[in-house]
């Protein structure tokens, strides 16, 4: 079974990175179950990371950029990650 690792990247004061975390933590079940895949999901708050980027939160997906800002619902989230993998990593949905 292949890992996709799913970073949310912002600092941890920040109520749209928290939420984004949140969002992924919800749906990452169904990603594993429509992909088959095991999904590691991380946020990442340490400075290094943080300084390079003006925005928060940062979706990264296998440390390639996916998404920046917040969705207005987590099924927004979902789809903006379903389409990544699909398009950028060639996975199929069963």
């Amino acid at each position: 079974m292949r890992e996709v690792k799913i970073e949310v990247v912002g600092p941890e004061e920040d109520y749209p990175s928290y939420t984004c975390y949140l969002w992924l933590l919800e749906t990452k079940g169904l990603i594993e179950e429509d992909f088959d895949v095991k999904v590691d999901v991380r946020w990442e708050k340490g400075e290094e990371k943080l300084s390079s980027y003006n925005y928060f939160p940062v979706l990264l997906i296998e440390g390639k950029e996916a998404f920046v800002g917040l969705p207005s619902e987590a099924g927004f989230l979902y789809e903006i990650i379903r389409g990544f993998l699909i398009r950028e990593l060639k996975l199929s949905p069963k």
